[in-house]
């Protein structure tokens, strides 16, 4: 019964553990945003080097089980990717580079019914404009919960999933962040370059595929209520690390 029961406790377990590192994705995505790179080129770079690392274990542990790609299941992949790398990963960039770590992740505890009341304050100022959008941002996560649920119900490998997700996010955004910024692009140093990569690392290789198999094994409404502990972590680390 004992072995049982932690056998079930596993994926809640991991669901937890994974705010950690979501919470240190938010201190390093800080530190590259402040260093000059724009958030166009940091989203193009991170998903192409998360689509390198994890395509060939997508391909090696799932080629003889993978589910068929209907044309179901690739316009929830597309949508997926549209509301995770391309538009939220850029939105809430933009915000946290304009705020901070520990905002950025203390807004996602907010009731989204208070959203009104905040859009009607902010038209006064500009300067609050990042903060609502972090607040808004907040209906693209659950969405984007609810379609990863629906897609990893009909059998869609996990590894699978984030390959897929995060090429089609590349080959939208890349063209964005060329042209938009190619006469303004921050020089790529070495240490950027490893910045971005421990971001991918961190982000879409481990806690991408850490966040399915939780959701697979969960639900939506508890994948998205543990990240409540998330400002907590990041508050410690950002103290830890200053």
């Amino acid at each position: 019964m004992g072995l049982r029961m932690s056998e079930s406790a596993k994926p809640y377990f991991a669901m937890i553990c994974l705010q950690f590192g979501y919470a240190g994705m938010n201190l390093v995505t800080k530190t590259v945003l402040d260093r000059g790179m724009s958030h166009y080129v940091l989203v193009a770079y991170r998903n192409a080097f998360a689509t390198a690392a994890i395509a060939p274990f997508a391909f090696l542990s799932e080629r003889k089980v993978r589910s068929k790609m209907t044309f179901s299941i690739f316009m929830h992949i597309f949508v997926l990717a549209l509301l995770g790398p391309v538009i939220d990963q850029n939105l809430y960039y933009i915000g946290l580079k304009l705020t901070s770590p520990t905002f950025s992740t203390a807004v996602s505890n907010i009731v989204p019914a208070i959203t009104f009341i905040l859009a009607t304050l902010f038209r006064i100022s500009e300067s609050a404009k990042p903060y609502f959008a972090m607040i808004c941002l907040q209906f693209g996560y659950a969405g984007m919960n609810l379609v990863t649920k629906t897609v990893l119900d009909r059998g869609m490998s996990h590894y699978v999933l984030v390959a897929y997700r995060n090429a089609f996010a590349t080959a939208a955004i890349a063209p964005f962040a060329f042209l938009w910024e190619r006469k303004v692009r921050s020089k790529m140093t070495f240490s950027i370059f490893m910045h971005i990569f421990v971001l991918a690392l961190l982000g879409p290789v481990i806690d991408q595929n850490l966040y399915y198999i939780g959701l697979k094994l969960t639900s939506p409404t508890f994948s998205t209520a543990v990240s409540n502990i998330v400002p907590a972590i990041t508050f410690i680390l950002a103290t830890l690390f200053r």
